[in-house]
Parts: structure tokens; C-alpha cells; sequence
């Protein structure tokens, strides 16, 4: 079963993903690698950062993974959501690095300390960006083929949204960006950037 894939069944008998993550954070190498992330981010070596950042998702996916994180977080301010804001800033919305660090955002945003930090960081202000530029593109393709209906909108594969923004990508942010707002802080950040 691949690792970023769906959830095993409620009836699977060994959850393969459980073991491995407790294996790894029972050692302390979640903390340790979680800790370095910035480091990895800065070593421009774009496979090892994919390599981290695909384990740091699937990690966040539980809840030992999260709590392991944080601890680094704490051990290391601004090592590990602070490089992963930085990647979602920097990299296309396309590529799996951003998409694999929005993933780990997404699921440490389920950590009221991890969502203070990263609104202080600035996500909020790139989702509602990143948004507000897919509804953009949205509403361009919509009059554009508005003379064509019904001509198809979307991708023929169907993967992509317009502009290709992942629907992927769309999804998380949403989902980040309701996590984030359950902070009044997040909420006071919204209403900044006008939001509502």
C-alpha cells in the first residue's frame, strides 16, 4: 500500500503506516528529522527534500506523528513550519514538494500551538492569495468559455483545476485555512486581508 495513499479499511488487522511511524518515532528520528527540516529545505538537494517531506506528511497523518513534530518545533522554534511555509511559498503549486508540505500543513494545523505559528508565518496570507488568484482564473475561464458551452472548463484528465492549481491544492489550503481560522488570531488576520 502505498504510504500517501487512502486509509487502510477500519477492519485491516496490522496497520502497516502505524508500525512504521511508531518504529520512527520511538527512536526519536521524527523529532530529529522534523527539527533539520529547514536545513534540508536550504541544501537545495530536491529529492531528499521530497523524501523529507513525504514522511513528515505521512507522519502528521497520525497523531504521535503530530505531537512528535511539535516537540521538535519547541526544541527548534522555526525550524520545521517555518521551512515548510517557506516551501509553500516558493514552490509551484504543481509540484509535489509544495503539494507534499501543504499535506504536512494541513494535518499539523490539528495543533493549536502549530496554528499560531503558522499564521505568524504568513499562511493565511498565501492561501487567501493562492484563493483568490484560482477564482480569478476561475471567472477569466468561465466568460472565455462562455461563447463555446458546452465546452469543458476543466482539464481532460480531470487532475487539474483552471490554471493548473491542483484540485488537490485548492482542497488543502481550504482546509488549512479553516483550521487556522478556529484561532481568533486567524479569524483577526482574515478580516486584515479582508477576507470577509
Amino acid at each position: 500500500r502505498p504510504l500517501l495513499g487512502p486509509p487502510p479499511p477500519p477492519d485491516e488487522p496490522i496497520r502497516p503506516r502505524r508500525a512504521f511511524l511508531a518504529a520512527f518515532a520511538c527512536f526519536g528520528a521524527l523529532r530529529a528529522l522534523a527539527g533539520r527540516l529547514s536545513e534540508f529545505a536550504a541544501s537545495g538537494d530536491a529529492e531528499l527534500l521530497e523524501l523529507v517531506l513525504a514522511v513528515l506528511a505521512v507522519c502528521a497523518c497520525e497523531v504521535v506523528g503530530r505531537r512528535e513534530i511539535e516537540a521538535a518545533e519547541v526544541q527548534r522554534p522555526l525550524s520545521c513550519v517555518a521551512a515548510l511555509v517557506t516551501v509553500l511559498r516558493r514552490e509551484s503549486v504543481s509540484s509535489l514538494v509544495h503539494m507534499l508540505s501543504l499535506a504536512a500543513l494541513q494535518r499539523l494545523s490539528l495543533r493549536a500551538h502549530l496554528q499560531n505559528k503558522m499564521i505568524e508565518l504568513g499562511a493565511i496570507d498565501w492561501i487567501l492569495e493562492n484563493l483568490r488568484s484560482v477564482a480569478n482564473q476561475q471567472a477569466e475561464a468561465v466568460k472565455e468559455h462562455s461563447s463555446s458551452w458546452p465546452g469543458p472548463l476543466l482539464s481532460s484528465n480531470g487532475a487539474a483545476g483552471l490554471g493548473g492549481t491542483p484540485d488537490f491544492s485548492v482542497e488543502f489550503a481550504s482546509a488549512l485555512l479553516m483550521n487556522l481560522t478556529l484561532r481568533a488570531a486567524g479569524r483577526r488576520r482574515c478580516g486584515e486581508l479582508q477576507a470577509y
